[in-house]
């Protein structure tokens, strides 16, 4: 009589006989290329400052769900920095002619009352969306709606700089210095810089998951585009 025993995917039998190897399903492995990815995350959580560094002597404070520049000069600054990414922005100035405020992209500390060296995309009154050290930005004059609120979109990856406005893109040019920095707002309330701004948002390109298809050995993720 054979009495058949099965031991990690074979079967013994007793009594002299051979063992007859019973083939076993192998975990099919995911061959996939892991492709860089985008993860989106909010800048303003619409009640606090979280997040963000005041740098020079300006106030800015949270009123109604909104984020505002209401006195002084200086810029309001993001904790974290940046590479490549798509900022959302949506801003309204509180004057409907001769404001004067900007958005920070990649840039860095240092400088009174406004950062150095930076790229600022500007807010003022008929040069929205102008960036001063890139002249191939000049030009947007129009795509805004005074007394409302509008939009920007802009996206910088290496050295180049896109922007939408209210979802209308308006450049696509080369001329980015900084390969990472802060994003800011400027505080310029004493030239018309009184500003609202709501639904900062950002998305960052150059995410990779790690997930090999079967667990997390590795690591869950990994950020390939910071530092931080």
């Amino acid at each position: 009589m054979v009495l058949p025993l099965l031991m990690g995917g074979v079967w013994l039998g007793l009594c002299g006989l051979s063992p007859l190897v019973v083939a076993q399903e192998k975990p099919a492995k995911n061959n996939a290329a892991m492709k860089p990815s985008q993860a989106t995350s909010t800048l303003f959580d619409g009640r606090s400052l979280d997040g963000w560094t005041v740098e020079g002597d300006c106030r800015v404070v949270v009123e109604d769900g909104l984020l505002v520049l209401k006195e002084g000069n200086g810029w309001l600054r993001s904790d974290l920095t940046y590479r490549d990414f798509t900022l959302h922005v949506e801003w309204k100035a509180i004057k409907t002619a001769d404001y004067d405020s900007g958005v920070y992209v990649r840039t860095l500390t240092g400088g009174a009352p406004f950062p150095s060296n930076s790229h600022q995309v500007n807010l003022l009154d008929g040069s929205e969306g102008n960036v001063k050290n890139i002249k191939a930005t000049i030009g947007t004059k129009g795509a805004v709606k005074r007394g409302e609120w509008n939009s920007f979109d802009i996206t910088c990856v290496g050295s180049k700089l896109k922007l939408a406005i209210n979802g209308q893109p308006v450049y696509d040019v080369d001329g980015l210095k900084n390969r990472e920095g802060y994003i800011g707002l400027q505080c310029e309330v004493m030239k018309g810089g009184e500003f609202q701004f709501r639904n900062l948002r950002i998305t960052e390109l150059g995410y990779q998951s790690l997930f090999n298809g079967k667990d997390l050995a590795d690591r869950k993720s990994t950020r390939l585009n910071s530092s931080h």
